[in-house]
């Protein structure tokens, strides 16, 4: 809600966090150790975890009304799903930082380009070629197949568990910042907006300015609260 007063916010996420670490822990945990190919299918926004867990993906299909966005940093969070780890080795560094540290989006083109997507598919065919891929994957020797995804994952198997249990220490540790539950308590309040060039949630220069005084304020005013409680006790 836009109308959730802070301290709400602020007792509500440590207990948030606490359970975000285990399920994020655990569902991160299984798809790593997934014996089968994972093949995933974006038709529209993937914000977050959306996103990142594509990276542990074998194939990724999107159509061209799909978008990618990790807006970690916009709320004070840090990378998950491993993508701390395969964003960098799909992406490279460069291009990887500007989606996980600045929150650029990603258009299909671009997620293809950076080798997050496997094909982008058009949106007239998306649901009808998507059928035909998945039946031409089912036709293939099902042992060889499995042999080789377990070939080509194996390896990675215990640095991706490594990364996650990393991943989701940190996390924890976020959510229970004040940083982040200022950022999340803005987000609540309507006081971030999907403004920028690089898809970045963040105010106008006028509204920057006016939240800025407002938090001024806001601090001012306890202060000249608990000093006139201070005189009068």
């Amino acid at each position: 809600s836009r109308h959730t007063p802070t301290h709400t916010v602020f007792s509500f996420l440590p207990v948030f966090s606490y359970c975000v670490f285990f399920l994020c822990r655990d569902f991160v945990a299984a798809l790593i150790d997934h014996p089968k190919l994972l093949v995933a299918a974006v038709d529209g926004a993937a914000v977050g975890m959306g996103t990142t867990l594509l990276g542990l993906c074998d194939l990724v299909f999107c159509s061209e009304l799909a978008m990618f966005h990790t807006p970690f940093a916009q709320l004070s969070l840090t990378p998950d799903a491993c993508a701390s780890y395969t964003f960098p080795r799909l992406m490279g560094m460069p291009k990887a930082g500007e989606v996980l540290l600045l929150g650029r989006k990603l258009s299909p083109l671009e997620a293809f380009e950076s080798r997050l997507v496997t094909r982008v598919l058009t949106e007239n065919h998306f649901k009808d070629e998507l059928p035909y891929i998945l039946d031409h994957i089912l036709s293939l020797p099902s042992e060889a197949l499995l042999a080789s995804h377990n070939l080509i994952r194996g390896y990675e198997k215990n640095m991706l568990h490594t990364v996650n249990q990393a991943e989701c220490d940190l996390m924890q540790t976020r959510w229970k910042s004040k940083e982040c539950n200022y950022s999340v308590s803005r987000f609540l309040d309507g006081k971030v907006h999907d403004v920028t060039v690089f898809g970045l949630p963040q105010l106008s220069e006028r509204e920057n300015k006016e939240s800025r005084e407002a938090d001024i304020d806001a601090v001012d005013n306890q202060t000249l609260s608990q000093n006139t409680a201070a005189s009068l006790s």
